[in-house]
C-alpha cells in the first residue's frame, strides 16, 4: 500500500501516522506546504517527502487571504501524484492541505479535519466558506477526530463523517512516579499546553490563587508546561497574584519527553476556551492522573464526569477552584479517577486500536 501524506510534518500527531504506516510496512509520500524538520523521517525505509520550494514564503497561520497563496502548490502536487501513483491520498487540514488535495482531482481522496479549519476558518467569510465546502464535496471519506468537531464539518456538507481519534500509546503514557521539580510533600497542579489565549491557562492561575488562599496550610504548587505568546504576560500575572513563588514556568518541552512531566503532576487541568479534541487529557488520563477540564468542544468525549475528571465552566475561575478543591481534598478520589481514566484510554483510545481503525478506512476505499 502507498499513501500519500499531505500534511505538516512538524505536527507530532503526523508524525506519530506516518511511524505507525511505516511501521506496517505501508510505503509513505509525504508532501510539505513548509520547510520541516526531516531528521525525524530519516532512516525510515520507505517514507520520501516533498517541500515545496518557495516554502518559505507560503503562511503556517490561518488566513483567508493567506490561503489564495497554497493555489501555486497544486501544480506540484499534481507531479507528484503522477510521478508517484499513490493508492490514496490522505490530506490533513481542510482549509489548507485539504482545497490543495481537492483541486488536485485526484481520487481516493480522505480529508480530515483538525479543528480551526472548521471551527474557525469557515466563519471568516463567504469564500472561506465555500473552500471548505469545495473541499469537503471533493472528498470520499471526511474523518473528524471527535463528535463535535464532525457535527460542526456538517455545517458544510451532507456526506458522513467518519470517527477516527487520535490514539494514546498507553505503554508510553505510563506513570513512572518521576517528579522533576518541586518535593514529594507538595501537591502539584499542572497543565500541558501551548500559552496562548484559547487555552485559558490565566484562567488557571487566578483558580490557583483562590485555592492557595482556601487551603492555606497545603504546599500547593503549580506546573505550568509549554511556551507561547502570553508566557511574559502570565509571568507578569502570577507575580501580581501572589503565587509567582509557588508557579513553575518550563518553557517548551519536545513530545519525546513529556510523560516525564505528566509524571509530576498530581492533578491535570485542561483550562481551555476551545478544544476540538483533548490529547492532552487523555495523555494525563493514561498517566492515571484525574483530570479537570472545561466543559467546551471534544473535552467532555474524553473526559468522564465523576468518573475520570470533573468538568467546568470555561474561563470560570470560580467553577475551577470549586472542582479542583474537590481534588485537592480528596485523595482518595484522585487515585481513583486516575484508575478509572487509565481503564478508560486503554478500553477507546489506545494506539493500536486507533490505527486499526484508520486501516479499515483505507482497506475500505481501496475495495471500492
Amino acid at each position: 500500500m502507498k499513501i500519500l501524506i499531505a500534511a505538516n510534518p512538524d505536527s507530532t500527531h503526523t508524525r506519530k501516522w506516518v511511524q505507525a504506516l511505516h511501521a506496517r510496512g505501508t510505503e509513505v509520500v509525504l508532501f510539505s506546504l513548509t520547510q520541516f524538520d526531516v531528521s525525524f523521517y530519516e532512516g525510515m525505509d520507505g517514507v520520501r517527502w516533498y517541500c515545496m520550494k518557495d516554502a518559505s514564503s507560503l503562511a503556517k497561520r490561518e488566513s483567508k487571504f493567506r490561503k489564495l497563496s497554497y493555489l501555486s502548490s497544486v501544480g506540484k502536487l499534481k507531479k507528484i501524484l503522477k510521478q508517484e501513483q499513490p493508492e490514496i491520498l490522505h490530506a490533513h487540514y481542510a482549509s489548507s492541505y485539504g482545497f490543495i488535495a481537492a483541486l488536485s482531482g485526484f481520487h481516493p481522496l480522505i480529508v480530515s479535519v483538525w479543528g480551526s479549519d472548521i471551527f474557525e476558518f469557515p466563519r471568516g467569510s463567504m469564500i472561506a466558506r465555500r473552500m471548505i465546502r469545495y473541499t469537503l464535496k471533493k472528498a470520499d471519506t471526511i474523518l473528524s477526530t471527535s463528535k463535535v468537531m464532525a457535527e460542526e464539518a456538517r455545517k458544510y456538507t451532507s456526506k458522513p463523517i467518519q470517527i477516527t481519534p487520535f490514539g494514546i500509546n498507553t505503554k508510553v503514557f505510563e506513570n513512572n512516579e518521576a517528579r522533576l521539580f518541586f518535593s514529594r510533600e507538595d501537591l502539584i497542579i499542572g497543565t500541558i499546553k501551548t500559552l496562548e489565549p484559547v487555552y485559558g491557562q490565566e484562567t488557571l492561575l487566578r483558580s490557583f490563587a483562590q485555592l492557595k488562599n482556601n487551603f492555606p496550610a497545603l504546599s500547593l504548587k503549580l506546573l505550568i508546561v509549554g511556551d507561547g505568546s502570553l508566557r511574559k504576560s502570565l509571568e507578569a500575572l502570577a507575580n501580581e497574584l501572589g503565587i509567582f513563588h509557588d508557579t513553575l514556568f518550563t518553557g517548551f518541552v519536545d513530545h519525546t519527553h513529556i510523560v516525564d512531566y505528566f509524571s509530576s503532576i498530581d492533578i491535570f487541568v485542561v483550562p481551555s476556551l476551545q478544544e476540538s479534541f483533548g490529547v492532552a487529557a487523555l495523555e494525563a488520563s493514561a498517566c492515571r492522573l484525574p483530570v479537570v477540564a472545561s466543559r467546551v468542544g471534544g473535552l467532555p468525549e474524553v473526559v468522564q464526569e465523576g468518573v475520570t475528571g470533573l468538568l467546568t465552566e470555561p474561563g470560570n475561575a470560580d467553577s475551577l477552584t470549586e472542582a479542583l478543591g474537590k481534588l485537592v481534598e480528596n485523595a482518595p478520589l484522585r487515585k481513583s479517577m486516575g484508575v478509572k481514566g487509565r481503564l478508560f484510554v486503554k478500553a477507546v483510545y489506545e494506539w493500536d486500536l486507533c490505527v486499526e481503525g484508520m486501516f479499515m478506512v483505507y482497506r475500505g476505499l481501496m475495495k471500492k
